[in-house]
């Protein structure tokens, strides 16, 4: 990343504590704009390298105020609705300024505060449940004005079931996580039950282009991501037409002057990321989405503070097994996840290790950073057999959301205790 572009994030990250803009708000049109219009003045507004300018601070966390302002002020406006969750006390997020500024109503969903005055309804969302929360509160269908989602670890997900439910806001703000490049297509695999602010790691999310491809099958847009790196901003096809308005190539160029956003957060080397490839239809009712593929990224530290990721390959056995029925059969019989994973064969890791390193043998495996030998085939085939369940339990959605990462935490500390090597497969 360029210079510029890195002391561009770092004063967008330094002014989270600065004063909101009490500048007067502008006026938002009251009905919808004609799409061509709307779409020459989404591309007069963001296409270029001050974009960044739109930001204004009014209640938000860093500059969606002015961004939504922005974006609507193109579009227009229709019935002043929006919808936004993970809103904490509601104080601090993207609708507020909408809500005591521009006269929208709306929704506000958050798993820990309710405000029944503002309708800010205390509700744990998932991405199993929130189309049922929708159709609880009444949430207009199909369209409305606009919808902020922001939940850290499962956003993705969440996001992808509103749109799977029929819900089409003409405007949307997702939140990405910038540790990926602007070519990286990736997002964490969805579970429900694991919260990201315990853990404060960079495995959350989704990348740029994971949304970019995804929300592309419903029909949007993406017209900007903010200097700080962490939100994303989409306009539907009926507001703008079919055609696409920025690319991620021309938003590289835009929004981080052809560079990349620097790191954030903790580590989160060698976990598995579900891989959102061009060419699915996300939006198809018959597309089983924890089918699809699967990824353990590692990386190395780049230049200008940031982190290139890279596939992790995987022996050949294993990987064949990711499309195995296995998991099927795991979660179908009533058994414990835990004894039907542990049931997978000492003997077949031990295959696929001579498979992979014939020459070597099993007397003379490495692991670690020290790369201390393991005592025997023992040790080895546990080793593998740890690796083994990383990629099972990850490839298989349907346990990975309730059992997959306490289990494999477990399992892999138990080795790390007995032969003291510093395994890193974490998930």
């Amino acid at each position: 990343m360029c210079g510029a572009a890195v002391d561009l994030v770092q004063a967008a990250i330094t002014d989270i504590g600065a004063p909101a803009d009490n500048s007067s708000a502008p006026q938002l049109p009251r009905a919808a704009a004609a799409p061509q219009q709307a779409r020459e003045c989404l591309l007069r507004t963001f296409n270029s390298t001050d974009a960044h300018t739109r930001e204004r601070k009014v209640f938000s966390q860093y500059g969606e105020d002015g961004i939504l302002e922005a974006v609507l002020g193109c579009i227009g406006t229709t019935d002043r609705y929006y919808v936004e969750f993970g809103v904490e006390a509601g104080t601090q997020c993207t609708t507020r300024n909408l809500r005591e500024a521009h006269n929208f109503t709306g929704l506000m969903m958050d798993g820990s505060n309710s405000r029944p005055e503002i309708n800010q309804q205390q509700e744990m969302m998932f991405s199993h449940n929130i189309a049922a929360l929708f159709k609880k509160y009444n949430v207009p269908r199909p369209g409305f004005d606009h919808m902020t989602v922001d939940l850290d670890q499962n956003t993705f997900w969440v996001a992808l079931e509103v749109l799977r439910g029929g819900y089409r806001p003409r405007s949307l703000a997702v939140e990405i996580n910038r540790n990926l490049a602007w070519k990286d297509s990736y997002a964490t695999v969805d579970m429900p039950e694991e919260m990201w602010a315990s853990r404060g790691d960079c495995y959350y999310g989704a990348s740029t282009k994971a949304f970019v491809v995804m929300l592309r099958s419903f029909g949007y847009h993406h017209v900007y991501s903010d200097a700080v790196g962490v939100n994303a901003f989409f306009v539907h096809a009926s507001a703008v037409g079919e055609q696409p308005l920025i690319s991620i190539a021309d938003a590289q160029r835009a929004f981080t002057k052809g560079g990349e956003f620097p790191l954030l957060h903790g580590d989160c080397q060698h976990h598995a990321w579900v891989r959102i490839d061009d060419g699915l239809d996300y939006s198809h009712a018959s597309l089983d989405v924890s089918g699809l593929p699967v990824a353990v990224l590692g990386y190395t530290n780049g230049v200008n503070s940031r982190r290139v990721f890279y596939e992790v390959k995987i022996p050949a056995a294993w990987q064949a097994r990711l499309s195995s029925s296995a998991c099927i059969h795991a979660a179908e019989q009533d058994v414990p996840v835990a004894h039907k994973l542990a049931q997978i064969p000492a003997s077949a890791a031990a295959a696929d290790i001579q498979q992979q390193f014939p020459a070597r043998g099993l007397e003379h495996m490495h692991a670690g950073a020290g790369g201390a030998d393991l005592a025997g085939t023992e040790a080895v085939m546990q080793a593998w057999s740890v690796g083994g369940l990383v990629v099972m339990a990850f490839a298989c959605g349907v346990l990975v959301q309730r059992f997959g990462g306490h289990l494999l935490h477990a399992g892999a500390a138990a080795l790390r205790k007995q032969q003291g090597q510093a395994y890193d497969l974490i998930v």
